[in-house]
């Protein structure tokens, strides 16, 4: 599972959706451009350096800036 927009921030919700999915078992993948961890979870710094296969993608982004990454989520999805 990917979370992309993750926050080293207790008080935001994507970083509550990456500590209770690595809490619970699953492998997260969090992406965030400046961070290495969040809650000792390593991060990815860009969606297109995840290779393999991925179940699921969660959008933590606002409208203004997931605007520019529609076509790197549309790429992505299809395998690169």
């Amino acid at each position: 599972m990917v979370v992309l927009g993750a926050s080293p921030k207790p008080t935001r919700y994507s970083y509550q959706a990456v500590k209770l999915l690595h809490d619970r078992g699953y492998g997260v993948i969090p992406v965030h451009p400046k961070v290495s961890r969040i809650d000792q979870v390593p991060v990815v710094d860009d969606l297109r350096r995840i290779q393999g296969p991925v179940h699921t993608l969660t959008l933590y982004v606002g409208p203004a800036r997931s605007k520019a990454m529609i076509e790197d989520i549309l790429v992505w999805g299809r395998g690169g």
